[in-house]
C-alpha cells in the first residue's frame, strides 16, 4: 500500500489552492483526498481546525475517512 494523505480544508483562499494538492504533493504510489469542509457542511471553522468549537464534528469527519480507506482496527 502506498502513502495515503488528508488535506482538510475550511475553504479560504490559500497560496496554493486546494484543488493542485492532490497533483503538487502526492509521494509516489500513494494518494492525496481533498476534503473542502464547507462542501461536507462543516462552516465556521479557521486555520486552526482541531481548535475551533466545532472539532469533535471535524473528527468524526477524519474518523469516517480513515474507516472508508480501511486504516482502523
Amino acid at each position: 500500500m502506498g502513502t495515503i494523505s488528508i488535506a482538510i480544508h475550511a475553504g479560504r483562499r490559500c497560496a496554493r489552492p486546494a484543488s493542485r494538492l492532490p497533483t503538487a504533493s502526492r509521494p509516489p504510489a500513494g494518494s492525496v483526498d481533498v476534503i473542502n469542509l464547507p462542501q461536507a457542511g462543516i462552516k465556521g471553522n479557521s486555520h486552526m481546525i482541531m481548535m475551533d468549537k466545532n472539532n469533535a464534528e471535524v473528527a468524526g469527519l477524519i474518523q469516517a475517512w480513515l474507516e472508508r480507506k480501511g486504516l482502523t482496527k
